[in-house]
């Protein structure tokens, strides 16, 4: 251990060259990096709109629903589209049936008017 310090003194150069060159080169690499990211973003935001506008929106596709069996239901005017809808928390805020969600966390019970078998 001894022999590295000795040889660390009697290096020529000083440490601060040393503290230079270490900052220069970070400054490199964080313009390396934020110079790729800029590359990967497109130069053009892509557009959802249609070539020809439509006159009328088309309907919405209709859901297929189902009717609960047994103690949790659908408040009335609502069903569920899912056979087995779970009873989560995260469906506190839900509308037609609260805590009646399916495994993603999405609301159950819709208004009756979305669905197939209405």
């Amino acid at each position: 251990m001894n022999n590295f310090f000795s040889k660390l003194k009697s290096h020529k150069k000083p440490i601060g060259v040393g503290i230079v060159v270490l900052v220069i080169g970070v400054g490199v690499l964080i313009w390396f990096l934020v110079k790729s990211k800029d590359d990967s973003t497109p130069t053009r935001t892509p557009t959802t709109r249609t070539p020809f506008p439509t006159p009328y929106p088309s309907p919405s596709p209709k859901i297929e629903c189902y009717d609960l069996k047994g103690g949790r239901q659908c408040k009335p005017g609502y069903r569920s589209r899912d056979k087995n809808p779970k009873w989560w928390a995260c469906g506190k805020d839900c509308v037609g049936g609260k805590y009646l969600t399916d495994v993603g966390c999405n609301c159950s019970c819709i208004p009756a008017n979305q669905c197939k078998n209405a």
